[in-house]
């Protein structure tokens, strides 16, 4: 997994931190409303709403491309409303399901720009672990893989991890989820990203 902080402005020329002019100027409540009339009018599920410390309104939702992959790969976004606008690029996190293993592999984490510390990626996290705890039966895990980067980026990883429970080595992350007892010699296994073929193999308390 990698926090990418460019990858848009290098690709398509788009810069850090700009805003989509909101319908009303300044009246956030009343775009969020026309925010999640159409992500519901899409197809797309709401996850959470709140407002964060800086005055934003944040929306996080799951995103759904009805295409027979929606169970292979999570996407979650977060659309983040400020008085000047909606900031774009939207951030937003990548996972795909490994069946194998019963496990979710966190592929990306895109926060860019001067988005990054701002806690949308915490939001979106958060739904994620939320999303595996309701299907505790078919998911026994998530992991994943960080961004070395610099030494202070690496560090800021391992405490963003850390926080919501998972443990880090070597550059490879693990979170259990509730219930699921994983032996030493399988917890070794998932860090060496070797795929366990036969699932039956862990003890799931119900």
């Amino acid at each position: 997994m990698k926090i990418e902080f460019n990858f848009l402005e290098d690709l398509f020329g788009i810069k850090r931190d700009k805003f989509i002019p909101l319908k009303i100027k300044g009246d956030m409540e009343y775009e969020l409303q026309i925010r999640v009339q159409e992500i519901e009018n899409e197809g797309f599920k709401i996850l959470r709403t709140e407002r964060n410390k800086n005055g934003e309104i944040v929306i996080i939702y799951r995103h759904f491309f009805y295409d027979g992959n929606d169970e292979d790969m999570i996407t979650i976004e977060a659309i983040v409303i400020t008085k000047k606008g909606i900031i774009i690029p939207y951030p937003v996190m990548y996972v795909n399901r490994r069946e194998a293993d019963k496990s979710l592999y966190i592929a990306d984490i895109r926060v860019f720009g001067e988005s990054i510390n701002k806690g949308y990626g915490s939001l979106m996290m958060k739904e994620l672990l939320q999303i595996a705890r309701s299907q505790k039966e078919k998911v026994f895990f998530v992991t994943g893989n960080m961004d070395y980067g610099d030494e202070e980026h690496y560090k800021r990883l391992i405490h963003f991890y850390e926080k919501y429970g998972f443990t880090c080595r070597d550059g490879k992350i693990l979170w259990i989820n509730d219930g699921v007892k994983l032996s030493g010699e399988q917890v070794d296994a998932i860090f060496s990203r070797v795929v366990l073929e036969d699932p039956e193999i862990f003890e799931y308390e119900k």
